[in-house]
C-alpha cells in the first residue's frame, strides 16, 4: 500500500489549524491543532489510558484521537510542524459510507496504489445500512468548525467559574 491518506484540506478557523484527510480505508478523518493555552474538558479512562471521554463535544462519532505529537502525518504543510496537541475524529463509523470514488481519482493522480482500493473495498459492510452517506470534505469542515466552537465555549465558560 501506498503513504495511506491524502490531505484534501487545510484550515484555518477562529485562529485553530485543521486539515482533513482521506484515508487507504476510503474514510475521511479530521484533526485539529489545539493550542497551548485551551483547557479540554476531559478524564482519562484510568482502565484504558488512551482512550479519552469527551462528554461536552459533539462531534461526528466524536473524538477518537487525542495526542501529544511531533510532525503529526508527515504532512507536506506547517500545519502540524513541532510538538502540539491534536484532537481528531473520523468518519468511518455505523452511517458512514467509503468515498471509494474520490479514492479512485487519487489513483490516477498516483497517491494511492491498486491495494488501497482493494483494501478499501474489503472493509465495505455490506450489512444494510440504508441510510449511510459518504461524508465529504464540506461535511467534515462543518463539523471541525463546529468542534472549534464547543472548545471555545468550554474555555469561555471555565474561565468565568
Amino acid at each position: 500500500m501506498s503513504i495511506n491518506f491524502a490531505l484534501e484540506y487545510v484550515g484555518f478557523y477562529k485562529s485553530y489549524k485543521f486539515c482533513i484527510v482521506l484515508r487507504s480505508t476510503g474514510y475521511r478523518c479530521a484533526y485539529i491543532k489545539v493550542p497551548d493555552n485551551v483547557t479540554l474538558p476531559y478524564s482519562k479512562d484510568l482502565d484504558n489510558p488512551i482512550a479519552c471521554i469527551y462528554p461536552d463535544f459533539l462531534v461526528h462519532g466524536g473524538i477518537t484521537f487525542d495526542e501529544n505529537v511531533t510532525n503529526y502525518l508527515d504532512l507536506d504543510c506547517d500545519l502540524f510542524d513541532g510538538e502540539c496537541h491534536i484532537l481528531g475524529f473520523d468518519c468511518g463509523h455505523a452511517g458512514d459510507m467509503q468515498d471509494i470514488e474520490k479514492m479512485q481519482q487519487y489513483l490516477n493522480e498516483g497517491i494511492f496504489d491498486i491495494e488501497d482500493i482493494q483494501f478499501a473495498n474489503a472493509l465495505t459492510f455490506e450489512d444494510g445500512y440504508s441510510g449511510a452517506t459518504i461524508k465529504d470534505v464540506t461535511y467534515c469542515i462543518k463539523e471541525c468548525e463546529t468542534l472549534i466552537e464547543e472548545i471555545k465555549y468550554y474555555n469561555y465558560i471555565s474561565r468565568k467559574e
